[in-house]
């Protein structure tokens, strides 16, 4: 019989480590005590799909864990696909045909569903290389932008070098390039990587939306419209970037 390999859980910010228990995560550093096996964390917690569109559904660990990050379902001429991945691996999901990733701080159990789907995981090559990416499997490593399954991939780096924002008719989906909020204040983008490169990213983002005709936005915690979301970043690029 095949030996399954070790998988902790980390309940700070829901990285998945493979292979064995570390001395603390190496995702966001917290304390070896915050990590759970795999297993325990199928029983506590489970993944739910709440409907966004006709064709898009939003897919969440619940109860919240860790930066509650949300992945996202498109069905579309027959088949199955993610944006990114649940941090909870939960059997009783729809299969998949794919899962492709926004970039490689979100890739979850998704080892775990390439095994129960057999479903395939793409990723861009520039953070396919990153050691965080090093135990997943990865079946396709893409550059530059790329079309496929009525689904529009576009490489705007910035965040993480191989970040990739999608489109899948007229909403798209960005993970947590933008920090977005609903009040007065809170709304930002990422200030993990180049902030010029991901000024320049959203720059791109705007602009494709807006030739497409975007309605809505998905990120790692939010789904809003695109008009409320384009006005608050519209002013941020407005803004003179930071020194250094």
């Amino acid at each position: 019989m095949e030996h399954e390999q070790e998988q902790y859980v980390c309940r700070i910010c829901g990285y998945n480590i493979i292979g064995y228990m570390k001395e603390q995560c190496p995702f966001c550093s917290a304390a070896q005590m915050k990590l759970i096996p795999s297993e325990q964390c199928s029983l506590e917690y489970h993944v739910e799909e709440v409907q966004i569109t006709d064709e898009v559904f939003r897919v969440q660990t619940v109860p919240e864990l860790g930066y509650r990050h949300s992945a996202y379902r498109i069905d579309s001429d027959g088949k199955s696909f993610w944006i990114d991945c649940p941090s909870i691996f939960d059997k009783s999901l729809r299969s998949i045909d794919a899962i492709r990733f926004t970039h490689h701080h979100f890739m979850g159990s998704s080892n775990q569903y390439k095994k129960l789907f057999n479903c395939a995981i793409h990723i861009h090559e520039e953070d396919a290389r990153h050691t965080l990416s090093r135990n997943f499997p990865l079946d396709v490593r893409f550059t530059g932008d790329y079309s496929e399954d009525s689904i529009d991939a576009f490489h705007i780096g910035g965040h993480t070098p191989g970040f990739t924002f999608y489109r899948f008719n007229d909403v798209i989906f960005v993970c947590d390039y933008v920090f977005f909020r609903d009040g007065n204040h809170g709304t930002r983008l990422n200030p993990f990587g180049s902030e010029r490169d991901t000024r320049q990213g959203l720059r791109r983002i705007l602009d494709t939306a807006e030739d497409r005709a975007v309605r809505l936005v998905c990120g790692y915690d939010y789904v809003t419209e695109f008009p409320v979301w384009k006005e608050k970043l519209e002013k941020l690029l407005s803004k003179k970037p930071s020194s250094g």
